[in-house]
């Protein structure tokens, strides 16, 4: 039975990450790491397959989309480089994150330079060989640095940093297709108190939002009372990032057992359990 992701109380875990051993929250729940610096020197972007065995990785020097193939689900020591790669150069220049339909036939990528999701046609799920650009995208402004989508794909969650940061709903008429996206007027959540850096993650439910504070190495937990809704979205916890000294984007297992950051420093995927 899948589980609810849930970080515990923001005071008790405040320094969480940042040094001693063996206590919750703390480097001492790090699984496994794997590097990516032989594809990408600038990496940001994450998204992992429901299966938990394809990882996608991208960033800003080779504009380009890796993929890595987990031989066991959701274990980082066995990933490897497939060989298999999109180039995104067309569009993109700099990657700082990513998501992906639930059947993998469709990938987004939100590009710093271009402040544009992008989306792209994977004709095989997971495969990005024979991928392409689906000639779909949205520009949602803000500055955005981190994107998640609903498990039905009719809604998409933007991360912006301009002032104050802040997380948007948007709605997508047609489901996972970006183009049809449009603001959900005052669905917003303001989130420049907690600190805010690059990634976001919004839970299978709907009922938890996951955002990186890139600056105090550590993941917060928002929770919702009501599901996708922001306007109801208080602080519930966080979590540090232990050896992610600049921790990126992240992605969850589906049962919230694990989290996937990536670490901008070390050029690294981290998996830390929960």
């Amino acid at each position: 039975m899948s589980r609810t992701p849930h970080l515990g109380g923001l005071d008790s875990i405040a320094t969480a990450g940042q040094g001693g051993g063996g206590t919750a929250w703390e480097i001492s729940r790090l699984l496994n790491s794997v590097s990516v610096s032989s594809q990408e020197s600038s990496p940001s972007a994450i998204v992992l397959s429901p299966d938990g065995t394809h990882l996608f990785i991208a960033g800003a020097v080779s504009d380009t989309v890796y993929a890595y193939t987990l031989s066991t689900p959701w274990d980082l020591s066995t990933a490897s480089y497939s060989g298999q790669s999109l180039s995104i150069s067309s569009q993109a220049g700099a990657a700082v994150a990513m998501a992906a339909s639930a059947d993998g036939t469709k990938l987004y990528v939100l590009d710093q330079n271009s402040v544009t999701i992008y989306q792209y046609t994977l004709p095989t799920p997971w495969v990005l060989t024979g991928a392409s650009y689906a000639s779909k995208s949205f520009a949602p402004g803000s500055g955005p640095r981190g994107i998640a989508l609903s498990a039905d794909g009719a809604k998409l969650f933007v991360l912006g940093v301009s002032s104050p940061a802040t997380v948007r709903r948007y709605s997508l008429s047609t489901a996972w297709d970006i183009s049809t996206a449009s603001a959900d007027s005052g669905n917003t959540k303001n989130v420049a108190a907690e600190g805010v850096g690059y990634g976001l993650f919004v839970n299978p439910t709907g009922t938890r939002l996951f955002s990186t504070d890139n600056t105090r190495r550590r993941i917060l937990q928002y929770n919702l009372s009501a599901a996708l809704d922001l306007t109801t979205a208080a602080v519930a916890g966080s979590l540090g990032t232990g050896d992610a000294d600049s921790p990126r984007d992240m992605h969850f297992k589906p049962d919230g057992t694990s989290l996937f950051v990536m670490d901008l420093t070390s050029d690294t995927v981290i998996q830390i359990r929960i």
